[in-house]
């Protein structure tokens, strides 16, 4: 389903999976969160772009897990990338901490955690 931005208090969950970081987020996140009905839930997976030690030694330390879980869903054997993961890319061009501080702007109680293989995970509930 497309989301209709122009639908005011529409949607009691609106979910963004690897959307934000190609849309500036300044922009979108506010028309995500007036989409929302009172109560609504938006959840965003996102991908940051790594600007600290930090998030480089996590990624780094991501890098044997995502080597494990390759392995497993493929059984050991050489399996050709889908067509459908063969579309371009952007690369983020926001750090977390830029993503910490909009929201916070924007989303009065959010709750951002850093996830595995280079993601963040945002939630949040519109007063009702």
């Amino acid at each position: 389903m497309v989301l209709d931005l122009t639908a005011s208090g529409k949607y009691d969950v609106i979910t963004a999976v690897a959307v934000l970081h190609h849309v500036p987020p300044a922009d979108a996140l506010p028309k995500l969160v007036a989409a929302l009905a009172p109560g609504g839930t938006l959840f965003v997976v996102g991908c940051y772009r790594e600007d600290r030690i930090t998030d480089r030694a996590l990624s780094r330390a991501a890098v044997p897990a995502n080597i494990a879980v390759a392995l497993v869903k493929s059984r050991g054997r050489r399996i050709d990338r889908p067509v459908s993961m063969n579309a371009s890319t952007a690369s983020p061009t926001d750090p977390l901490a830029t993503i910490h501080a909009l929201a916070g702007d924007l989303l009065p109680g959010y709750r951002l955690r850093r996830g595995l293989f280079w993601r963040y995970l945002l939630h949040y509930t519109a007063p009702r």
